[in-house]
């Protein structure tokens, strides 16, 4: 069940957290004690942090010298896991050549690096160093995912509606 649920907060990550978020929108004040301490005693060198309080989870977006991070922690301050938001060049080459043959019409939109995972109570808490990869047409989104382990799979399709042209 967390590992669903996991999966789900990643994959509402990936889809909301490469939209700008403006300094009149931080949570701060509203997300949990527990978390904002976890996180100043483990990201001791975060720059510019805005919390977002979401209906089952809390995350912190922020930056460790030039690289864009995530922190996330449940409605209790628990820490989940940690993102990093990566550029297509940084997928491994194996993934690149898998993506480039399988979804040859699909562009490039988004991708995400898991750089910790929590080990109390998930299951998969090893799954650090897994790629979440957002490939897009005009008419589908997909999400995959990447690692050493798997290769890449699919996770998730989206079929979207195309703008009416007459």
């Amino acid at each position: 069940m967390k590992k669903a649920l996991l999966s789900l907060i990643f994959f509402g990550i990936l889809v909301s957290s490469f939209a700008s978020t403006r300094k009149e929108d931080d949570d701060s004040l509203k997300i949990t004690p527990a978390a904002i301490s976890w996180f100043k005693a483990e990201f001791k060198t975060a720059a510019n942090v805005t919390w977002v309080l979401g209906s089952d989870y809390q995350k912190a977006m922020f930056t460790i010298d030039g690289k864009k991070l995530t922190a996330l922690f449940d409605l209790k301050g628990n820490y989940l896991a940690s993102t990093q938001t990566v550029a297509f060049d940084e997928i491994p080459e194996i993934a690149k050549a898998e993506i480039a043959r399988s979804y040859k019409d699909y562009n490039f939109s988004s991708a995400l690096l898991i750089v910790k995972r929590s080990a109390t109570g998930v299951k998969s808490s090893t799954d650090a160093g897994t790629y979440w990869i957002d490939l897009a047409t005009d008419n589908k989104q997909v999400y995959l995912n990447y690692s050493s382990n798997t290769g890449v799979v699919l996770y998730k399709t989206i079929f979207t509606q195309q703008n009416a042209s007459n």
